[in-house]
């Protein structure tokens, strides 16, 4: 219910509001190399550059040729594109020319939400098997349930009650994501 509402919209916060990092710099920014210069739609040529500029990435020492090779695995959209997207990743061909394969028939899981706010930006993911900290929900004291207090009024039979849920949520490493779209 109530908690896990303030669990997502904590977590997708961090993508609408592009959450600043602890470089000072914009979680999707250009000095993250996590941006697209254009906005551009969701597209077989736009996905095809998110994936080489994500597999680009260097480490944080940023050491000449040495790239991290991130291989995303999860394409997340605002639900305005999910048709969209589940379209070109089922699609056996490819849409532009109906004689070559779809090299993206299949690629990312898709996870579509109603918490980004521009309809238009998209993003991609390394998944867990890449080794990449992406989005940390913190707990007070690890605690992941609200406390609760309970009072009763003897006076009147009344009952009152306070509860408390201690998390915050953010983002640890910018390399893991990257961004398509219109967002700020």
């Amino acid at each position: 219910g109530a908690i896990s509402r303030l669990e997502s919209a904590l977590f997708w916060n961090i993508f609408n509001t592009n959450q600043v990092m602890s470089d000072g710099k914009k979680l999707f920014s250009k000095e993250h190399n996590n941006k697209s210069d254009l906005s551009q739609d969701l597209t077989i040529e736009a996905l095809s550059k998110a994936r080489i500029a994500m597999a680009r990435q260097q480490g944080l020492d940023k050491r000449e040729n040495e790239f991290l090779n991130i291989v995303p695995e999860i394409l997340i959209v605002p639900v305005e594109l999910q048709t969209q997207a589940e379209q070109i990743l089922s699609r056996d061909l490819y849409p532009q020319s109906p004689n070559e394969t779809n090299p993206f028939k299949g690629a990312f899981n898709i996870i579509s939400t109603a918490w980004l706010k521009d309809p238009k930006a998209w993003y991609l993911s390394a998944g867990l098997s890449q080794g990449v900290d992406l989005i940390e929900m913190a707990y007070l004291d690890g605690i992941r349930a609200p406390y609760v207090e309970w009072k009763t009024d003897f006076k009147t039979d009344s009952l009152m009650v306070k509860a408390r849920f201690d998390v915050g949520c953010r983002a640890i490493d910018y390399r893991g994501f990257y961004q398509v779209g219109f967002t700020k």
